[in-house]
């Protein structure tokens, strides 16, 4: 079974206007899996959109899931962040791009809004911080196994094999 992290977003707007308030918050639910050389990054968006003016009401939408693979020739690292505020709270999983085209699949109208082009923040909660730290792991000796067959030229970044980092289970006969 290929190693997956659970990952949750939250972005929030508010309009005001002369008709009123429209305030708006989508909550991405997402899921990293790690797929031979390869990173796949599900998402389905949850958009609440709450109207105060001359009627109240709050109108919902749930998104199709949507998918982006990321060869990980392009990217650099993964590190797993607490913030010194935080100490007992959520922990940010970060990907580092090698090439500021990794996460364009993720990008645009019904993307993931990237702060920063070469850098996917993804929020974990307290509860998923262990699992974030064995994903990383995984994932950088998927970026550091990569380089060095590169670096011996046993791989063409185009003819990657699709085998998982974690080995099956042994079968019992």
């Amino acid at each position: 079974m290929p190693p997956t992290l659970p990952f949750t977003l939250r972005r929030h707007s508010d309009v005001f206007d002369r008709t009123g308030i429209t305030s708006t918050t989508d909550t991405v639910h997402g899921l990293l899996r790690l797929d031979g050389d390869q990173l796949i990054v599900q998402w389905r968006v949850h958009r609440d959109t709450d109207l105060f003016g001359e009627e109240v009401r709050t109108d919902r939408k749930v998104d199709d899931v949507r998918e982006a693979v990321i060869p990980i020739a392009l990217l650099s690292g993964v590190t797993v962040q607490r913030p010194w505020w935080a100490w007992r709270g959520a922990s940010r999983f970060v990907l580092t791009a090698a090439d500021l085209r990794a996460f364009e699949p993720l990008v645009g109208p019904t993307g993931l809004k990237l702060p920063h082009p070469a850098q996917l923040v993804l929020r974990l909660p307290a509860k998923d911080r262990e699992a974030g730290i064995e994903f990383g792991a995984d994932l950088e000796l998927a970026i550091g196994d990569l380089a060095m067959r590169l670096a011996a030229g046993s791989h063409s970044p185009e003819s990657r094999p699709r085998t998982s980092t974690r080995s099956a289970p042994p079968e019992k006969t």
